[in-house]
């Protein structure tokens, strides 16, 4: 696992989530988390062939949409904790 960037805490319906942002050397890795520490729905990634190309190329626009996703993601109701589901 990488290094973690950011943590973003969103309530949805009344659960509390994260999504949390994670450094992978050759880019970054943005995944959602419910309240019991459970990562959930998909991983998103953004990353360049080598470590070299990553530190030189601005990832952060990229990183930030990948974030959004996750949170509309969230928002619609496309991810949810497996206790929500029907």
């Amino acid at each position: 696992m990488g290094i973690v960037g950011h943590v973003v805490e969103r309530v949805v319906d009344g659960h509390k989530y994260e999504v949390k942002t994670f450094w992978i050397g050759t880019g970054w890795k943005v995944t959602t988390w419910d309240e019991r520490k459970r990562r959930i729905g998909p991983v998103y990634s953004v990353a360049l062939e080598t470590a070299q190309d990553a530190d030189t190329w601005n990832m952060r626009p990229a990183l930030e949409a990948l974030v959004e996703i996750a949170i509309a993601d969230l928002d619609s109701g496309r991810v949810k904790s497996v206790a929500e589901q029907p």
